[in-house]
This record gives C-alpha cells, sequence and structure tokens, in this order.
C-alpha cells in the first residue's frame, strides 16, 4: 500500500502554491482564493488534475473493504475459540468422577 504517503503531480503543485500565496497576502475567503487561482489556472494554461468527488471517496473502498473482511474474520476466529472453549470445559467437567461427600 502507499504506506500514508501521497504523490503529486507538478502542475499540481504549483498551483497550490499559488493558492497559499493569494491566501496568505490577501484578505480573500478561501472560496475567492480559489477562485482567483482557477482564473489563474485558466489565463497561464497550467493544466490541473481536477479528481470528482465521488472518485475521492471511492479511493478508500477497498481499504474499508479490506478492514471489514479482516474484521469479520476476527470475530468467527474468537467465536469459534469461545466456542471451544466451552466444549473443552464441558468434556473436563463431565468427565471428572463425582466426589464422594
Amino acid at each position: 500500500r502507499d504506506k500514508g504517503q501521497r504523490g503529486y503531480f507538478q502542475n499540481d503543485v504549483i498551483v497550490l502554491k499559488r493558492f497559499m500565496e493569494i491566501k496568505q497576502s490577501s484578505d480573500m475567503t478561501l472560496e475567492q482564493a480559489a477562485e482567483a487561482v482557477m482564473a489563474w489556472v485558466q489565463q497561464s494554461n497550467v493544466a490541473v488534475r481536477v479528481m470528482e468527488k465521488k472518485q475521492e471517496s471511492d479511493r478508500y473502498n477497498d481499504d474499508i473493504q479490506a478492514l471489514k473482511e479482516m474484521v469479520a474474520t476476527k470475530q468467527k476466529r474468537a467465536a469459534k475459540r469461545a466456542h471451544d472453549e466451552i466444549r473443552s470445559a464441558t468434556k473436563i467437567h463431565r468427565g471428572k468422577p463425582k466426589e464422594k461427600g
């Protein structure tokens, strides 16, 4: 897996840096700064890769599914282990002769 690291295209880094510069040097809101950057991108012909919201959330689906499967497997193992322990304890209890008092 990616071990928590992310990769960025050079053009994306340029755009992010420009966004930070505009936001830090003015009293614009984040939305205004984003609009200003997009206008700058259009004027300077910088290609920007846009990720749709659906793709953004979908990229974690495989990891989430793997975690769900891992949890289900561990739950099944724990349930089987508990069942086996109860069964074993029951056999031991039944196998002991009753003490005479």
